[in-house]
């Protein structure tokens, strides 16, 4: 075949994968997705990748000076606080300012990037299992995880970080192939920020750590005839260097928010000796009646048990480096697992960068299938099985997505493909006094208050729902304690301009009456209240 020959074909291949991914976009809805307001599941989590988002829309905020939309930073005047590296934030934050604040925007630049992430896993299994139909399979197997197919066109910067580790990783396998040096340093790279966005994307890095380890540490009889790294100074350079990016950010984090007096949860661990007894069981049960099922169909879980026994029963008839590689992937899973057991207690998303775990294990047994028993694996019988998996798999993804984005809607108490934990959890997942704050804004505007003003939000048990959701800076009960007129006191002398209720139960409440004297409207059962009235005295 000539040049251009295998050029047109790789091209049609490309083509082919891009419209599969594309018809599974379709069967899970992402056309009606895309024009939905965050979703109550994490609704939390959403609204703190969206607030930083808004503060870089209205211009107040730097790449290296993120602000929340809550108040709770030096002494409950300012919003001046980092989590994960805010690339994402920023960048959606200046073409905001460009096209106007668009959630639909967000949430295709989402599906874009997880497209770009599985194009490169489908290109890079197919370099090494030299099949399109396997690689193609395995890379869309894993777009029916339920909480990618959810978080791939949400705001949580999880899938990107999943994204930008397997680019990274197609990036390394063209280095192993080609030899070039950029493609090493781009692998690295990515990986690297990847893991500033997300700590845990971080494994595939420590993983590469642990191959060129054993290429330099063991003797050359013991290795195959080719190398992952036959340039050792330069690997080590450039992992290292991904490695710095990780440790220089989150180190200036920390130091950003010391400096600020904004503790940040996002960057510490949850780890298992730090719970109760009564604690580890809830998250034990969850994880095994609803989260199991949430980050993997069940005959997924299979497969990779199947992966896994053969791994370890052919462990001889692998190269060393691809030993290493899933055996300090496992480690590095079982090491976040412990110290981040507290996720497992209905925290879907931070298990998203570990599924780099089964990925890398599903490709390296197809590889080894391929190669052992080659015949098997091209057989139309095997062909058609792995088909009606994926067609299961798709469909099961479609309910799950359904289900979490119906809110409001009665969830069926019965369906065949989930478990009665499963549907009590969708259907206890809704917005709840959320749902009102979801249209106040038009209310809030055709009042006069601008999104400059800052407010009182009662009630948001959340860092920035609320806030977010109105396009407003200011103060909530979940920072602040409310339980006496001294908090809004300080409010107050701190240009506190107005006060929302969504819960009548703080109007019953003495000290809060004389912050109620100038009601100005309401939406539904949100009450607006003014308090520039009160600022000059509250200033004395």
């Amino acid at each position: 075949m000539t040049l251009r020959g295998l050029y047109a074909d790789r091209t049609v291949r490309t083509w082919a994968f891009i419209g599969a991914f594309i018809v599974c976009c379709g069967v899970y809805e992402y056309g009606r997705i895309l024009n939905l307001r965050p979703q109550p599941h994490h609704l939390m989590r959403q609204c703190d990748c969206l607030g930083p988002t808004y503060n870089y829309f209205i211009g107040d905020a730097n790449l290296f000076r993120p602000w929340m939309c809550n108040l709770h930073a030096d002494g409950d005047t300012s919003g001046e606080s980092a989590g994960e590296f805010p690339l994402i934030y920023w960048s959606m934050g200046m073409l905001w300012r460009v096209i106007g604040q668009s959630e639909f925007a967000y949430r295709l630049f989402g599906v874009l990037l997880h497209l770009f992430g599985s194009l490169a896993l489908f290109r890079m299994a197919t370099r090494i299992l030299r099949s399109t139909f396997w690689a193609g399979w395995i890379t869309l197997i894993f777009f029916t995880s339920p909480t990618i197919v959810y978080f791939a066109i949400s705001f949580l910067p999880d899938v990107p970080a999943l994204d930008l580790v397997l680019i990274g990783w197609w990036s390394i396998q063209r280095y192993v192939d080609e030899r070039s040096a950029k493609w090493l340093w781009s692998g690295a790279f990515l990986m690297g920020l990847g893991a500033m966005l997300k700590v845990t994307a971080g494994m595939s890095v420590l993983a590469l750590f642990a191959v060129l380890l054993t290429e330099g540490l063991l003797p050359r009889k013991r290795l195959p005839v080719w190398r992952v790294f036959p340039r050792r100074m330069l690997a080590w350079a450039a992992l290292m260097g991904a490695a710095l990016m990780v440790f220089a950010w989150y180190a200036y984090a920390a130091h950003y928010n010391a400096a600020h007096n904004a503790p940040y949860t996002p960057n510490s661990i949850w780890p298992v000796w730090e719970m109760t007894g009564s604690e580890i069981d809830r998250a034990v049960r969850f994880a095994s009646t609803v989260l199991v099922h949430e980050l993997l169909p069940i005959p997924v879980w299979g497969l990779l048990l199947f992966f896994l026994v053969v791994l370890i029963r052919h462990t001889r008839r692998l190269p060393i480096q691809l030993v290493v590689l899933n055996g300090a992937l496992l480690v590095g899973l079982v090491l976040f697992v412990i110290g981040w057991f507290q996720a497992l207690n209905n925290h879907d998303y931070y298990f998203i960068n570990p599924l780099i775990v089964p990925i890398a294990l599903s490709v390296s047994m197809l590889w080894y299938f391929v190669h052992h028993h080659g015949a098997w694996m091209n057989s139309a019988l095997t062909r058609v099985l792995a088909m009606a998996v994926l067609v299961y798999c798709v469909l099961y993804a479609a309910i799950d997505i359904d289900l979490r984005t119906h809110n409001g809607d009665h969830v069926r108490s019965e369906n065949a493909l989930f478990s009665k934990a499963q549907l009590q959890h969708w259907e206890d997942n809704q917005y709840w006094e959320m749902r009102p704050i979801l249209g106040v804004t038009p209310t809030l505007r055709g009042l006069g208050i601008r999104p400059e003003d800052r407010v009182i939000v009662l009630t948001d048990h959340s860092w920035q729902n609320a806030l977010y959701l109105m396009g407003h800076r200011g103060w909530n009960d979940f920072t602040m304690y409310f339980n006496d007129s001294a908090a809004f006191e300080h409010c107050l002398r701190n240009n506190a301009s107005y006060l929302i209720i969504n819960d009548p139960v703080w109007s019953e409440r003495p000290y809060v009456q004389p912050y109620l004297a100038h009601p100005i409207g309401r939406y539904e059962e949100v009450r607006i209240f003014d308090l520039r009235p009160l600022l000059a005295r509250a200033k004395q």
